[in-house]
């Protein structure tokens, strides 16, 4: 993981703004494919699609993750996901 001696204060709060903003756009993220996968139909295209979406969410689970370690990293505090998301998300 990088390090982040050297940043001024402000520097570090921009920062930490940024992730933030990104990690909660992750949890949007993971949130959407959740949603639609239990929208999907059984047939074969259906499947097809969830389980793409499935490698999808993955890789926004693994984003989340990585963004919160950074975060934590500049001694800031991840934003938390939203347990009441709806859709069309707003």
């Amino acid at each position: 993981m990088a390090t982040f001696q050297g940043l001024s204060d402000a520097d570090k709060l921009h920062d930490l703004e940024i992730l933030n903003r990104a990690l909660f756009f992750e949890h949007r993220g993971v949130w959407t494919y959740r949603f639609a996968a239990e929208k999907l139909s059984s047939s074969e295209v259906g499947k097809t699609v969830a389980k793409l979406g499935s490698q999808n969410r993955t890789d926004h689970e693994k984003h989340q993750n990585l963004l919160g370690d950074a975060i934590r990293d500049l001694g800031g505090t991840p934003v938390k996901r939203s347990e009441n998301m709806t859709f069309p998300l707003s």
